[in-house]
């Protein structure tokens, strides 16, 4: 089966995980060119199972059959459901169908979701409530907004693995299991990317859910999350970069967002990376247009200063260019952070207005004005707009 492969976490945990190479866009928004891992986790205790989450509906027949493959007389007594989001709930009704006598456990939010969605009736569990399959105890830890408001995760505590839903999960449909089985810092960056756009809108819930985890921690030896790579060496380094992204934690860094349509604005731009590269640590150039929407709020999300600089077209504020401002507002990415800008024209148009309006919404605080230039930027206009560029540089000393 192409798509589904397992491999034991311990002895009685298996790994399944759908390798989706398919999707080229996660939510339909988020570029994903590598794919992404949905994980499911099934456990055994002597002659039962637990099933922990499942996959996409795409995939459902794969899937339903190696769970048959690997439980066989055995009896499927339990499958949780960490949150309803489709990409993990999607197999729910034919797994019920198939294993007729198993209880699907939720969250109560949850099971309001499944009524809604698939008609399925669901026992409720509680925050701290404790389960037995046969003889193991799966806690209940619910935390809710780690992205969804029916989340939870359980805690196996004879293997004392957390199986953490969305939480520290990454993009990229992978073979490899484990966290020191990769480079880890490259790694990382998916994990970054995956934090950015899927659930950094809720870092005020998160930052009090990572309380919660890290009274856990001393007794936590595998981190078993919904999508990338389980986690064994690296875990706490995982959740110190939760923190400090949940906080929008900046470095001495300044991004640089903009747009090009015949490669005029893209000079100017390399004139102003050119100045920053000797004034700060860190200095990242992404072209709305091209790079990959996640990676862009990446890079915003740990600066302490943005640059945009953008063509006006048809009148209007560049449309990668506002759809970029559009998501950095929904994430509430620009708070905190110095925003200095720039639209180029040749003829009219309200684009200066709408960039101010945008950065507002994002929670930014524009330095100076947003400067209007000619779509050919003289040597005065860069000079001009150098001078922000300084009391930004200033800033960040």
């Amino acid at each position: 089966m192409q798509n589904i492969k397992t491999r034991k976490i311990t002895e009685d945990v298996t790994l399944i995980t759908t390798l989706d190479k398919s999707t080229k866009k996660f939510e339909e928004i988020w570029e994903i060119s590598s794919g992404i891992n949905y994980n499911a986790y099934l456990v055994k205790d002597k002659n039962s199972y637990m099933l922990i989450d499942s996959t996409k509906n795409k995939f459902s027949e794969e899937f339903i059959e190696t769970i048959r493959n690997i439980v066989k007389d055995n009896e499927l007594k339990y499958i949780a459901v960490l949150h309803t989001e489709p990409d993990h709930s999607g197999t729910i009704r034919k797994l019920k169908e198939k294993f007729p006598k198993s209880k699907i456990i939720s969250t109560r939010t949850a099971s309001s979701f499944l009524k809604s969605m698939f008609s399925i009736e669901t026992e409720v569990v509680k925050d701290g409530e404790e389960i037995k399959i046969d003889e193991k105890e799966v806690k209940v830890i619910e935390l809710p907004w780690i992205h969804w408001p029916d989340t939870m995760m359980l805690f196996l505590k004879d293997e004392r693995i957390l199986f953490s839903s969305d939480a520290f999960g990454a993009f990229g449909a992978r073979e490899l299991v484990f966290d020191d089985e990769v480079k880890f810092e490259e790694y990382l960056k998916d994990v970054k990317s995956y934090f950015a756009s899927v659930v950094s809108k809720y870092r005020q819930m998160i930052l009090k859910d990572l309380e919660k985890i890290n009274q856990l921690l001393d007794n936590v030896s595998v981190v078993a999350p919904a999508h990338g790579l389980v986690l064994k060496s690296r875990i706490k380094e995982i959740i110190r970069n939760y923190e400090s992204w949940s906080k929008l934690e900046s470095k001495k860094k300044i991004t640089i967002l903009y747009g090009s349509m015949y490669g005029i604005t893209e000079e100017f731009v390399s004139e102003i990376k050119r100045y920053l590269e000797e004034k700060v640590n860190e200095v990242k150039v992404c072209n709305v247009a091209r790079e990959e929407l996640g990676s862009i709020l990446s890079e915003v999300m740990d600066s302490y200063g943005i640059i945009i600089i953008s063509p006006t077209y048809e009148g209007n504020l560049f449309p990668p260019m506002s759809y970029v401002l559009d998501l950095l507002s929904i994430k509430k990415l620009g708070n905190g952070k110095i925003v200095c800008a720039v639209a180029t024209k040749l003829w009219g148009g309200v684009a200066p207005k709408q960039i101010q309006e945008k950065l507002s919404e994002c929670g930014f605080s524009l330095l100076d004005k947003v400067y209007e230039f000619s779509n050919y930027p003289t040597k005065e206009n860069l000079n001009l707009f150098l001078e922000t560029v300084k009391k930004l540089v200033d800033i960040g000393k």
